[in-house]
């Protein structure tokens, strides 16, 4: 697949996406409000994220993450993360009350690309960042990551009636 705006756009390409893609001609009167931010709030510079001392810090005085939901009740949480169940999916886990395991999305491999049942959260998924380039020693392309963004638009979709239809 050839590289397209919604690539290079990276964090905005994925709000066009979902604008342009879930939203589309259907749901044109609706306006969304896009709220981008760091489920750790400690980061060091490069890839890795901090350490686990420092996590555990971050956790016992610096556990913000539940109050900000509560404040801003989103409809839709796409956790940008990584494969698997990597630190990031456990920083999910300690600010979230998550419900039973990951659920498959659209036959992908659901390390890759999962939806999330998270008490009071209408929608929840978890899925490769857009810069990320790696899943261990094996490359991720543009395509692939495509393929797992389209595979939430696509559950986002089918749903948003309720998510409508309950405001």
């Amino acid at each position: 697949m050839a590289k397209n705006k919604f690539f290079s756009m990276g964090f905005n390409g994925i709000m066009s996406g979902i604008k342009d893609f879930v939203f589309g001609e259907q749901y044109s009167d609706k306006k969304v409000a896009y709220l981008w931010n760091n489920i750790s709030k400690l980061s060091v510079g490069g890839r890795n994220g901090v350490c686990k001392e420092i996590h555990e810090l971050e956790k016992k005085y610096f556990h913000v993450i539940p109050q900000e939901i509560e404040i801003l009740k989103p409809d839709v949480l796409i956790f940008l993360t990584g494969p698997g169940q990597n630190t990031y999916y456990s920083y999910i886990q300690d600010n979230f009350n998550v419900k039973g395991s990951p659920i498959p999305l659209a036959g992908n491999d659901i390390d890759a690309v999962a939806k999330l049942d998270i008490e009071g959260v209408s929608l929840a998924y978890k899925t490769y960042h857009p810069t990320a380039t790696k899943d261990g020693d094996r490359g991720i392309k543009d395509a692939e990551k495509w393929q797992y963004y389209h595979a939430i638009f696509d559950d986002m979709k089918e749903h948003l009636d309720d998510i409508f239809n309950n405001k």
